[in-house]
């Protein structure tokens, strides 16, 4: 979901691709504020791999 939000997502076609958080910034059209809330929720999901002595670099990439 990050990745998707992120607009790196390997599928173009999935509808966050344009429509997620970084998606709605290029061009800003204006904040979406659920797309903010679903970046929080999944920050807390992966917060625990964060504090890991080796970081997945996919998850890097994406935040």
């Amino acid at each position: 979901m990050l990745l998707a939000h992120a607009g790196a997502c390997p599928n173009p076609d999935h509808p966050k691709f344009a429509d997620g958080f970084l998606g709605m910034l290029r061009p800003y059209h204006g904040l979406q504020e659920h797309n903010f809330h679903e970046i929080m929720q999944v920050l807390r999901a992966v917060a625990p791999n964060l504090q890991e002595a080796v970081i997945d670099q996919e998850l890097i990439s994406a935040l």
